[in-house]
């Protein structure tokens, strides 16, 4: 959303995205129809917050590193799946 709202030239959009989904950074899913890797996405999450920071010269607001999200937990076998489906993970995305 937030880089829509930048390309479409409304950068104080985009910065409203951005802070608004940071509070909720561990329950994020990524979903990627251009290709981009979790890791590339959170990159350029990090670049763009970081420039719109600089741009609208916002004080206090440290800036991110393409690490600010961290790993996901790795699920064990009767443990529920970080997914959101509710099942187990040899039942949902362990096999």
């Amino acid at each position: 959303m937030a880089g829509l709202a930048a390309k479409a030239g409304d950068p104080a959009a985009a910065y409203r995205s951005l802070r608004d989904a940071l509070p909720a950074r561990e329950r994020w899913r990524f979903y990627s129809p251009q290709g981009l890797t979790v890791r590339e996405a959170v990159r350029d999450f990090a670049r763009l917050h970081n420039r719109l920071v600089q741009e609208f010269g916002i004080r206090g607001v440290p800036a991110l590193h393409d690490s600010f999200v961290g790993t996901t937990p790795k699920a064990g076998r009767n443990d529920p799946y970080p997914c959101g489906s509710g099942k187990k993970h040899k039942k949902c995305c362990g096999r």
